[in-house]
């Protein structure tokens, strides 16, 4: 439903953007001024989508792996394991699957039951304290390993390097 609201509005802008360039480029400028007066009688009342429409689209987006296949149902997504797309593909989904569990820690936190700390060692204390399962733990260690490697763009490995070049 956002990104429809989304859409709708940022077509609706762009569109007055496209008239109102028309309007302010056309030559005979006394045309122009009535033009602008017949197209836009209140003024330019679009505005851009809002950053928080937009925020609650990119979550809908990255949470729901349906909608996300449905627009991108033409396009190619490579295996897992295969590097670009497909390990980023793979690593969104086991991200999206760890919220849950995230979400949890932190309610364990503000719920005082578990003392802040940073995330590898929230982990590490909840499962020792028995707030989370080993499954849970396993789980939150696959996405962070899984979203550290998609974000390793210039670790190259030296031998291989050298080879190339």
């Amino acid at each position: 439903m956002h990104l429809v609201r989304w859409s709708c509005e940022h077509a609706l802008y762009r569109i007055q953007e496209a008239l109102l360039g028309v309007i302010e480029n056309f030559p005979v400028r006394w045309i122009a001024g009535l033009m602008r007066l017949v197209v836009f009688p209140l003024g330019a009342r679009f505005r851009p989508p809002s950053d928080r429409v937009g925020g609650r689209v990119a979550r809908e987006l990255l949470e729901d792996r349906d909608a996300r296949l449905h627009l991108t149902a033409d396009i190619f997504v490579p295996a897992p394991h295969e590097p670009g797309l497909g390990m980023l593909d793979a690593a969104l989904d086991r991200a999206v699957g760890a919220i849950p569990i995230e979400t949890k820690l932190r309610d364990l936190v503000r719920a005082g039951q578990l003392d802040r700390s940073p995330g590898y060692m929230l982990d590490d204390h909840a499962l020792a304290a028995g707030l989370i399962t080993q499954a849970e733990y396993d789980h939150l260690n696959a996405a962070r390993d899984a979203r550290d490697e998609v974000i390793q763009v210039d670790a190259f490995d030296f031998e291989e390097y050298k080879r190339i070049h």
